[in-house]
């Protein structure tokens, strides 16, 4: 035999219904972050020979933004469960993006930069590095 469904239960399973298809603004948050430190990130490689040429150093030099890029990961992975004990997950997420931001602002800035772009864009890509963790 059937059990009856009540009015109230219909509507509540559809609003259910509803919002399980959608994303909630943190969910988009952390996709957008993801997706731009991913575009980041792999046009990183591709870009560095440009960018050594444009500098006119050596590939060594070029190299060190790649290093900076893991260092900076390596310190995320150090520190990243103290932060986030600390700030929990959307104050770490948040502060991830943020610096995120901040770190391809600097590399993206100093990049076109004369005569100081080395002195900028490797702590920038500490920076990215380090925040990547965070999110």
């Amino acid at each position: 035999m059937r059990h009856p469904v009540s009015a109230v239960d219909a509507q509540s399973a559809e609003a259910a219904g509803e919002r399980a298809g959608r994303p909630d603004a943190t969910s988009i948050a952390a996709f957008v972050t993801l997706c731009t430190y991913t575009w980041f990130l792999y046009g990183v490689g591709p870009s560095l020979p440009l960018f050594r040429d444009e500098m006119g150093t050596t590939s060594a030099v070029a190299g060190l933004h790649s290093l900076m890029l893991a260092a900076g990961i390596v310190l995320s992975g150090l520190a990243g469960v103290s932060l986030a004990r600390r700030w929990r997950r959307f104050g770490t997420a948040r502060r991830g993006i943020v610096a995120i931001t901040v770190g391809v602002l600097l590399f993206t800035t100093g990049s076109l930069l004369t005569g100081v772009e080395l002195v900028v864009t490797l702590p920038a890509m500490l920076v990215v590095g380090s925040a990547a963790g965070w999110r």
